[in-house]
């Protein structure tokens, strides 16, 4: 009989898993976002000059790239919006991938940074066009309060009926986190001022007391900031200090005067009111 032979085969299956991470979900104007690419050879073949790929357009509008990108083997290259690892793996073998950008300030409102890692080579968990998850990092821009703060109690001093109390209210502070260059007036309101049931002789008016800033204590933050010396309170809210020109956080102290002119007719008592600051 003729001999025969048996012939085998053996296919051996490429694999590169690549993932991608970002240090942060959420980020604020200013701070700065580390990146992490994991490449790794988790099939049977050998890489050799194996490209992956890191396209930074969904960044670069609100971010910028900090040149700084390292990795543990291989070698790197950036044209903008895109960075580019080269190098070559066996079976078993890794190399990761860090850079970072830093978010503008100001900063768009209620946008993400979103970047998705692929590669071409057969076997690649991140082929282009991928739905991959672990291949595209998303870190949210959020951006912080705008808030102003003023003391909770104040004593304004005593007069006599026909005479005018004059007191500091303590320190009031404007605060503008949201780093994306709008502008923002703080205003003030007031009820009348008054003591036991408020009768006519019980209430001072709040148009009988006025509200002074002299200048502000401080301000903080590329902006133009104006005050306004002198306004008659009202239960209406009234412009005191504002910022324009704003390009990123803000902040603005002052420490009102308050005047307070007693009718001659008030009855003797410590006469309240409720004043009010907000900012928008």
């Amino acid at each position: 009989p003729a001999p025969a032979c048996t012939a085998a085969v053996t296919v051996l299956i490429p694999g590169l898993t690549i993932t991608k991470t970002a240090n942060v979900s959420t980020a604020t104007p200013g701070s700065t976002v580390q990146y992490t690419i994991s490449v790794a050879d988790t099939g049977q073949t050998p890489y050799t000059g194996v490209t992956v790929t890191d396209d930074l357009s969904g960044v670069l509008a609100n971010a910028a790239y900090n040149g700084d990108a390292a990795a543990s083997s291989g070698t790197l290259s950036y044209t903008s919006p895109t960075l580019t690892w080269t190098g070559n793996l066996t079976p078993g073998d890794s190399t990761t991938i860090t850079y970072s950008v830093t978010v503008n300030n100001p900063a768009n409102a209620n946008t993400i940074l979103t970047n998705t890692v692929t590669s071409t080579a057969a076997g690649a968990t991140c082929p282009p066009g991928t739905s991959n998850s672990q291949c595209t990092a998303v870190t949210g821009i959020v951006t912080g309060p705008l808030t102003i703060t003023a003391p909770a109690t104040a004593s304004l001093g005593s007069g006599p009926p026909g005479g005018t109390v004059r007191g500091s209210l303590g320190t009031v502070q404007a605060a503008d986190d949201r780093g994306f260059g709008a502008g923002w007036t703080a205003t003030v309101s007031s009820t009348d001022f008054v003591t036991g049931g408020g009768s006519i002789t019980e209430t001072i008016p709040a148009a009988d007391a006025s509200y002074a800033i002299s200048g502000l204590a401080s301000a903080t933050g590329p902006a133009t900031f104006t005050t306004v010396p002198s306004v008659s309170l009202s239960g209406s809210p009234q412009a005191v200090v504002s910022a324009s020109n704003v390009d990123g956080n803000t902040s603005a102290t002052w420490a009102p005067a308050i005047s307070v002119k007693v009718p001659h007719g008030a009855v003797g008592g410590t006469y309240s009111a409720t004043i009010t600051h907000s900012v928008s």
